[in-house]
């Protein structure tokens, strides 16, 4: 082969390789930046449990510590709280009961646990963040400048994964990933230098010598956690719900209870059951024959002893009827009532 042969098949498998590479860098990255998001997902709920038993959030961990430290992964309420009230640590993977690579971001780093200092302790609890957060004006603005973008106030906590550049971040071991190199230089250094304000959904610059550099992924909560259903204290068998309007089938339950589509269930109990519009109601009672009005004996104004039908939320009570025996032969039994009042009888 000549030298313009290698050339030339060199600059084949290039134009055929770039793309290919393109295509893997794409999938890598969205491949750490969805187990990313699942980590998010276990450590948030892991939270929540943690401030349904506790009444408050749990402290960051120290992110300096590695696995053979003792108190690896356990949360460290002594820390300093940062500039603005916030504590900034590890994931308190530990405490919170969880794997420990939950703790970790899809480039093997630790995520940042930031958490507003006053609601780690039921005493000094109170239902409003301190943590602010900027993000884009709008998520189809190319904006970067920290300073004209919209602000999130009252943040409770957040998490932060420093993403592939790991800037601030630490190894799994407790290392520092990429010094932090103070605010001012990149729009990425914004969420290592430990204060009250992070960056949010902003735009990505892929050059990091650029100012607007910024390629991490940040996750934040604002509300009190609330469980739709929880067991009750008294009977561990019952649920009980703590939502104001809890929807079944219905996104918009106006309602205490707000069906859309037929029920069934082995038993049921309730006070009263309307229709759709919240009208015509009747009492759960009459389903069970237990209702006083359910029974002709002791239905007011009626002296007949046999129930025609159902009307109006009562008994329908007819006199006149003869009692007759009716049964199905030997061998089978009652299927069914039809119309007229005949049975149908069957194996």
């Amino acid at each position: 082969m000549t030298l313009i042969d290698v050339a030339v098949i060199t600059m084949v498998l290039g134009l055929l390789l770039v793309p290919l590479i393109t295509q893997y860098n794409r999938w890598k990255i969205d491949k750490d930046r969805g187990l990313t998001s699942q980590h998010y997902a276990a450590i948030n709920k892991a939270i929540a449990d943690y401030y349904f038993e506790q009444g408050h959030y749990p402290c960051p961990a120290l992110p300096t510590l590695g696995p053979g430290d003792a108190a690896f992964g356990d949360q460290n309420c002594a820390g300093t709280a940062a500039a603005g009230g916030v504590m900034v640590g590890a994931v308190p993977f530990a405490t919170l009961k969880i794997p420990t690579e939950m703790n970790l971001d899809g480039w093997s780093n630790k995520i940042t646990y930031a958490v507003t200092a006053i609601q780690t302790d039921t005493a000094t609890w109170t239902n409003n963040g301190v943590i602010r957060v900027r993000g884009r004006i709008a998520p189809d603005v190319d904006q970067c400048d920290p300073a004209i973008m919209t602000l999130e106030n009252q943040v409770h906590y957040l998490l932060v994964s420093h993403g592939p550049s790991g800037l601030g971040a630490f190894t799994a071991d407790g290392t520092p990933r990429q010094t932090c190199p103070g605010a001012g230089t990149t729009a990425d250094a914004n969420n290592c230098i430990n204060d009250n304000e992070f960056l949010g959904e902003v735009c990505m610059a892929s050059d990091n010598a650029d100012a607007n550099f910024y390629d991490d992924m940040v996750e934040y909560k604002k509300d009190v956690p609330s469980r739709i259903w929880e067991e009750s204290l008294t009977a561990s068998s019952d649920i009980i719900s703590n939502a104001e309007n809890v929807g079944i089938n219905n996104l918009n339950p106006q309602a205490s209870l707000h069906v859309n589509g037929n029920i069934r269930a082995t038993h049921t109990d309730s006070n009263r059951i309307c229709a759709e519009d919240g009208n015509n109601c009747f009492a759960a009672a009459m389903i069970g024959g237990t209702d006083p009005l359910m029974k002709c004996a002791s239905n007011p104004g009626s002296t007949s002893s046999a129930m025609s039908g159902i009307g109006e939320a009562r008994a329908k009570c007819q006199s006149g009827y003869t009692a007759a025996t009716i049964q199905c032969e030997d061998g089978k039994f009652i299927t069914q009532i039809d119309s007229n009042g005949g049975l149908l009888c069957g194996n």
